[in-house]
Formats: C-alpha cells, sequence, structure tokens
C-alpha cells in the first residue's frame, strides 16, 4: 500500500474552498478520536468551520442548535433553503482540518433529518475527506473521497475529477430520527485512489446536505439536517 497525501486543496466552484491551517493531530492511542470538540458541546471551540464568508453563493452558514442532540445539550445545524436563490448548487456544511496522522481507518457519527423537500433530483447528504500535501496522483493538487449518507443512488459529480464517490444510504433520508453512520475512510482511499493519506497531507472533512444541478422551475429544495457526536478515528461498531 503507497502512503502520499496531496498539495494545496482548491474545490473550485462547487465548493468554494481556500487554505487554512491544520492543527495537528495527538495520535497516541489508535481509538482516539481525531476530531476536537465532535459533540459541539464546547461554545468556545473554534474547530469547526464553513465557507459561507468566503462564497456565500453558494455556501450557507453553519449553526449551532439546542433544539436536538444525539448526546449532551448540542448539534450542528444545516438549513438547506432554496427560497431566493438562482444558483444551481448549495452546501451547507461543517468542516474541519487534521495533520499529521496517517489517514485513521473508520469515520462515523450521527445525523437527524427534518422537513425534506426535494427540489432537486441531486439532493443529499455526504461526507467528503480531501488530502493535499505531500504525494499526490499525477496531474492533481488534491483527491477526495466522498460517501453519499441519504438522497442518491448514483455519482452526483460525474465531472469533478479529483473526487471519488461511494454511495451508500437511502434513496430518500430517515426523517424524525438519529441515524448512525460508520465507514473505512483508509480502505476508502485505496479503494478509490489506490493511495492513502500519510503523515505528510492534511486531511478536510466535510459533513454536509446539499443539492446540485437545480434548474428554474424545480420545486423548492428544503432540509434541515443535525449532525452530532462524530468521530475520526476507530470507533466501535454501531456507535
Amino acid at each position: 500500500m503507497r502512503r502520499g497525501g496531496l498539495a494545496m486543496l482548491m474545490l473550485g466552484l462547487i465548493t468554494g474552498c481556500d487554505a487554512r491551517p491544520a492543527a495537528p493531530a495527538d495520535a497516541s492511542a489508535p481509538s482516539l478520536n481525531l476530531l476536537r470538540n465532535p459533540s459541539f458541546e464546547d461554545e468556545t471551540s473554534t474547530a469547526w468551520f464553513d465557507f459561507h464568508e468566503r462564497n456565500p453563493k453558494q455556501w450557507g452558514a453553519m449553526g449551532i442548535s439546542e433544539q436536538r442532540a444525539h448526546t449532551g445539550e448540542r448539534s450542528a445545524l444545516l438549513t438547506l433553503d432554496s427560497d431566493g436563490l438562482t444558483e444551481r448548487a448549495r452546501v451547507l456544511g461543517v468542516v474541519q482540518e487534521i495533520s499529521g496522522v496517517a489517514c485513521p481507518e473508520r469515520l462515523s457519527g450521527w445525523y437527524f433529518v427534518e422537513g425534506w423537500e426535494r427540489g432537486a433530483e441531486k439532493q443529499y447528504l455526504q461526507v467528503v475527506v480531501i488530502a493535499y500535501g505531500g504525494e499526490t496522483p499525477e496531474g492533481m493538487t488534491n483527491y477526495q473521497v466522498a460517501r453519499t449518507l441519504a438522497g442518491v443512488t448514483s455519482n452526483p459529480l460525474p465531472t469533478l475529477k479529483n473526487r471519488r464517490f461511494a454511495i451508500g444510504g437511502p434513496p430518500e433520508p430517515v426523517q424524525g430520527a438519529w441515524v448512525f453512520f460508520e465507514f473505512g475512510l483508509a480502505s476508502l482511499f485505496e479503494d478509490k485512489w489506490g493511495l492513502v493519506p500519510g503523515e505528510d497531507a492534511s486531511l478536510r472533512v466535510f459533513f454536509e446536505v446539499r443539492y446540485d444541478d437545480r434548474r428554474p422551475g424545480d420545486p423548492p429544495a428544503r432540509a434541515r439536517v443535525w449532525f452530532d457526536d462524530l468521530r475520526l478515528g476507530s470507533p466501535p461498531s454501531g456507535g
């Protein structure tokens, strides 16, 4: 197995990402959760961010909610609403970046969906992990894996060459209940790229609800999605 990573991240028009310093991670224990403030309980933490201020046309702002929580009192709230918007794509997400460790084996968490109204064929929940810094696939400055959680049954962005998808979850999300998700992250990179990010790479992790290719005349696209108890490490299966 080769281990490497990728150079500086440019997500382009779809996500509008730019550079952000990565916080070194402490990987002294293999089961350690590498995500900071994974349950959104620390009101002073700046570990999570979004790209709303940098790309407001396509990115909505994240929120912290006390309305629902899988554990504790808070969770991340993403409110998708196409009213008054003309862009074909809209992304709501919480983002965190780590560095200084090889790609962890597992990624997991919980989400809760309410008020789902499909306004585009490509309206879905997903996790995206982007590797940059270190070794790269030939001709690319970063490489990405995406694992859909609900909403689509095929690759929603087939022209995005540096992102490879694993399709999972139901065609329509379960509503009104907390849903657990878990998948092998290192194995997904290996399967899709033949390359697993090493300690010389940084990983940027996105938990998203979004739509793409929404057309004029399509019905409104709406959803409220909460994420909580997110984990990047080696969680026990089943949460």
